[in-house]
């Protein structure tokens, strides 16, 4: 599958929850080494984000019911990709 989108500005937030240690010991497991502090925000079409829906319930790594200190977190789901351009 092919996803075109446009890279975009985030909130400047992925960096403070991928360094929190309930999702860095998940990314870095499976990785095997630690992540990049951020996310890459990609704007993407409404019929490409359907298909990526798709593949989270059917392909998507799940880590649900994540806590840190005592506060329940949001959900992971990770689907390997590669990114050209």
């Amino acid at each position: 599958m092919k996803i075109n989108g446009v890279v975009q500005e985030g909130k400047g937030e992925g960096a403070k929850f991928i360094s929190l240690s309930v999702y860095d010991k998940i990314f870095t497991n499976i990785l095997g080494k630690q992540p990049f502090p951020g996310t890459l925000n990609v704007r993407i079409s409404e019929k490409d984000g359907k298909d990526i829906s798709i593949l989270f319930n059917k392909k998507g790594l799940r880590f649900e019911n994540l806590f840190y200190q005592g506060k329940k977190m949001g959900d992971i789901i990770i689907i390997p990709c590669e990114i050209q351009g």
